[in-house]
């Protein structure tokens, strides 16, 4: 689920890599599975190869003026657990199989159920949405890994910038445009950074996005690939549809 700030954001970061002695040490170049293909021929090996890995553990933070907001998510083929705290509220959703349940504080629930009521009543409270519950939908939609992906992945068109870095690691740099219908009509560039080793999986994004009149930036990492996703439900949960939430 990509919530109202968390859009994955940010700026490039450049290196140049000197030895001791002062003379330039040779640059990394883009290995033999990725060289001379374009750039939309690399997103989507790398969407691929991400997808391969049935699982990936992200974090995303974005800020946007004096404020910010922090996503993690482990998100899998039929498992997403994905925590969020900020300004704008803190509070955790989890998907198991068709099962959804959340739990947050009242600034999380006004963001989640916009045409809901009394937020503060049912703060903190682990809460089951069911599949009839009208927001189910939004609430679920980027959870699993197939859509995570193509929310948090760029469109065209693309350009290859070369090798660079990205937290530390040598990493191929392509950017595109966010995805906006997959972002609440959020717009702007994201480059996202590709592990110069097989099998190619991004390792992170950046870019700079404007969401109505609020200019956010930020930055998202990935790891952990191919890790079972911990997802244990509640033991009690609360019927989102006995509640003022709807």
């Amino acid at each position: 689920m990509i919530r109202r700030a968390s859009v994955v954001t940010g700026a490039l970061v450049a290196a140049v890599l000197l030895s001791a002695c002062g003379s330039t040490t040779p640059k990394p170049t883009i290995p033999d599975g990725l060289r001379g293909k374009s750039g939309a021929a690399i997103i989507a090996h790398s969407e691929a190869a991400m997808l391969a890995q049935g699982s990936v553990y992200a974090i995303n933070t974005v800020t946007f003026g004096n404020l910010y907001e922090t996503t993690t998510e482990h998100s899998g083929m039929t498992e997403s657990v994905q925590r969020q705290s900020g300004s704008s509220g803190g509070g955790v959703v989890m998907l198991v199989g068709k099962d959804l349940y959340l739990e947050g504080d009242a600034n999380y629930l006004a963001d989640t159920f916009a045409t809901g009521t009394n937020f503060a009543k049912y703060a903190n409270m682990p809460l089951y949405v069911p599949v009839t519950d009208p927001n189910y939908g939004h609430i679920s939609a980027e959870l699993l890994l197939p859509n995570f992906i193509s929310s948090a992945m760029p469109i065209g068109p693309f350009k290859v910038h070369g090798v660079t870095t990205f937290n530390h690691h040598r990493a191929l740099r392509v950017s595109g445009v966010l995805n906006s219908s997959k972002n609440q009509g959020a717009n702007g560039t994201i480059d996202v950074y590709v592990s110069l080793s097989k099998p190619y999986v991004p390792i992170g994004l950046r870019g700079h996005i404007t969401h109505g009149a609020e200019s956010l930036e930020g930055v998202g990492t990935f790891s952990d690939y191919g890790k079972p996703v911990q997802a244990v439900p509640p033991t009690h949960a609360v019927n989102t549809l006995t509640t003022t939430l709807r």
